[in-house]
């Protein structure tokens, strides 16, 4: 039986200009979980419109679980205008008042939760009272509850952020959200690890942090130990859902039962690749996976 993972919250078409691409995080987590022979229900909800039936229809063919992606009758779908700039990064201009933002709690869902191996959430569907009440209710009957920070400027409230962070088991985030906790608890943080100590003292419902960083690699913190990985120098196409593909790999890696070096090693991996790529969701093969690992990581350990 495949394990079975609730990715909630946002799901979009990213607007590149010349062209568009679905998208939104917990959709793209989904994704790459999928290729990890991992079952992803991915919850959110989507307009009754022309980018909505194609944004179902393109779940179908991926063959994502999508029976709690809710067609709404009054909200459009969700298109977010994408900028690359010259060192690959990213900007985002988001809609607001799409169909996500007004997603239901469903009771059936509810139960569903509570049999699932693990909960993805973020903080940009909860930037409404609507969708964050439904978020908050969920979050009360999930077994492993992992919050990927992605802040999205302005949608950083910090009661907002601060209720999420106290519902999560695993909380992954990069430096400048790292920074940024650090500066609404009031403390400036210098090391990595100064900051992972912060926040571990401040809430005790979190059990591990992974902190991002790009092409320099990732780092691991639990209660007990803390390590890092080195990240792999790529040529570049875009950092569109690197971070995503980071984070599907790591939960699929824990739900195989792999070591932690081994959970980040293949996050690492899968997030440089994606790098390689264009948009979030690019076909690939584990095998196809695998060829890039042997170029550009074992070769170099």
């Amino acid at each position: 039986m495949k394990n079975k993972v609730i990715c909630f919250g946002e799901v979009l078409w990213d607007d590149f200009g010349t062209t568009k691409t679905i998208g939104g995080a917990p959709l793209n987590v989904g994704y790459h979980l999928s290729k990890l022979a991992i079952e992803p229900v991915i919850v959110s909800q989507v307009g009754k419109d022309e980018p909505g039936r194609g944004l179902l229809q393109q779940l179908d063919q991926w063959q994502l679980v999508a029976d709690y992606c809710v067609v709404s009758d009054v909200h459009p779908t969700s298109t977010v205008n994408v900028q690359l700039l010259e060192n690959g990064e990213v900007t985002y201009t988001i809609t607001e008042n799409v169909a996500w933002d007004f997603v239901e709690y469903d009771n059936e869902l509810a139960g569903k939760i509570k049999e699932a191996d693990a909960f993805i959430y973020g903080t940009l569907a909860a930037r409404t009272p609507y969708t964050r009440a439904t978020l908050l209710r969920y979050l009360e009957h999930a077994k492993w509850r992992v919050l990927d920070l992605n802040l999205r400027p302005p949608y950083t409230d910090r009661e907002t952020l601060l209720l999420l962070i106290r519902s999560c088991h695993s909380l992954k985030l990069n430096r400048g959200e790292l920074d940024f906790i650090g500066s609404f608890l009031g403390k400036g943080i210098e090391t990595e690890a100064e900051g992972a100590a912060l926040i571990f003292a401040a809430f005790d419902n979190i059990e591990e942090i992974i902190l991002t960083k790009g092409e320099k690699g990732a780092a691991y913190y639990n209660r007990k130990e803390q390590w890092s990985i080195e990240g792999l120098t790529v040529p570049v196409m875009d950092t569109v859902g690197s971070g995503d593909a980071f984070l599907a790999a790591f939960v699929g890696g824990k739900l195989k039962g792999r070591t932690h070096r081994r959970q980040m090693e293949d996050a690492v991996v899968l997030s440089a690749f994606i790098a390689t790529r264009q948009g979030a969701c690019p076909s690939y093969t584990p095998a196809t996976v695998q060829k890039f690992k042997e170029k550009y990581y074992e070769a170099n350990v």
